[in-house]
């Protein structure tokens, strides 16, 4: 069954970036499950010297599309009705947060799973976890981005893992025109990332990949992300 995700990227403090972090995982990540059955499936915070910064990246898991529909049937209510059963965001997530921890702004997008990748129980279960993430948003051609993510598993993947990174999933992103997509590895070691662009750079097969699939205009631009103290995959439980 296809799993769908929320994927969050929000700007928060420099000062109180930690703090930021801890909150989604320890008030936001068991409030969510409880309220809307959508698990964390990871909290990390962008590493500034690969992207925008100061800016945290956050993933929720639904196991289903009915799963995600059921959550957006009350979430909102409160908007609209003054009986709604659910708080409002602010009282519920950011009303009793730590100093500093304040509401902020982002952006959102909703994926969906695509064959190949692991959900979070499975990758817990696989010790799939790094002292470092690689996050890439890929871009392609209108329509083109189920059959790039075949291919990207099928045919870069391998290259990926011979050179030491470590897959966890990726994702189509959802209510566009199918242009658009996200992957996620570990990295083992920091020094991992160096095979990016310096082994995985100067293997054939990559070189290869990419002329086969140049027809789908891919572009893709990676940054790299820590982990937060609690965050689910590198502590091998659901919050």
């Amino acid at each position: 069954m296809t799993r769908v995700y929320i994927h969050e990227t929000m700007t928060i403090s420099i000062k109180h970036r930690k703090d930021y972090l801890d909150h989604f995982c320890r008030v936001w990540g068991p409030r969510s499950r409880e309220l809307y059955g959508m698990t964390c499936f990871g909290v990390w915070a962008t590493n500034g010297s690969t992207g925008p910064w100061p800016e945290a990246v956050v993933m929720w898991e639904y196991p289903s599309h009915a799963a995600f529909s059921a959550m957006m049937s009350g979430e909102f209510d409160y908007l609209s009705s003054p009986n709604a059963p659910m708080k409002g965001h602010y009282e519920e997530f950011w009303e009793n947060a730590a100093e500093g921890v304040v509401e902020n702004t982002g952006c959102d997008r909703l994926m969906a799973s695509v064959p190949g990748g692991y959900s979070l129980q499975e990758a817990i279960d696989a010790g799939r976890r790094g002292v470092g993430y690689y996050h890439q948003t890929i871009i392609v051609r209108p329509g083109a981005i189920e059959d790039y993510l075949a291919r990207y598993d099928a045919e870069w993947r391998p290259v990926a893992e011979d050179h030491g990174l470590v897959f966890i999933g990726a994702y189509r992103t959802m209510l566009g025109n199918d242009n658009e997509g996200i992957a996620l590895w570990a990295l083992p070691e920091w020094r991992a990332w160096e095979a990016i662009d310096v082994g995985m750079r100067n293997d054939e097969r990559t070189r290869r990949f990419h002329e086969e699939t140049a027809q789908h205009a891919p572009a893709w631009q990676g940054k790299l992300l820590t982990g937060a103290q609690e965050n689910p995959l590198d502590v091998g439980r659901v919050l």
